[in-house]
């Protein structure tokens, strides 16, 4: 039997073209989960499609890779791997995404709030995942044959 895991995606909205979604590690999504992801879940135990799933899904991009990407509209624009943490935050000071380098830092939103990253963890932070989408299998107990001893 094989099972499909996708972590959980969080966004927000940059402007009016481009928004971020990071990967996190709260809780892996599994196919009896509600909503884009669970629905993306199931169509992959389904399909085994990656390349169609990145295509029909919206958050298909950051769940299937893992990591931070920086979007416009379906479309990858950046993916960082950033080995590190990141909170909710009120909207502070955001970076500039076009001056981007490094996320530790960074504070990245728009007008509904925003992600800040850190490299080194603190309270209320949660890493970020860069794995992406886990294919878990459940494999039979092997069945041995014995080696044939030579005398």
């Amino acid at each position: 039997m094989i099972r499909v895991a996708l972590p959980e995606i969080w966004e927000v909205n940059v402007d009016r073209r481009r928004w971020l979604a990071v990967a996190v590690c709260t809780h892996l999504v599994t196919p009896d989960a509600e909503g884009e992801l669970g629905e993306m879940a199931r169509y992959l135990v389904g399909t085994f499609s990656l390349g169609t799933a990145v295509e029909r899904f919206r958050l298909g991009y950051p769940a299937i890779f893992g990591g931070v990407f920086v979007m416009s509209g379906r479309s990858p624009v950046r993916r960082f791997e950033f080995r590190g943490y990141v909170k909710r935050v009120p909207l502070a000071c955001p970076t500039e995404l076009n001056s981007l380098k490094d996320l530790d830092g960074a504070v990245i939103g728009g007008e509904r709030g925003a992600l800040t990253f850190s490299s080194v963890r603190k309270d209320g932070y949660v890493p970020v995942d860069n794995v992406g989408l886990r294919f878990i299998t459940d494999t039979p107990p092997s069945r041995t044959v014995p080696f044939p001893r030579i005398s």
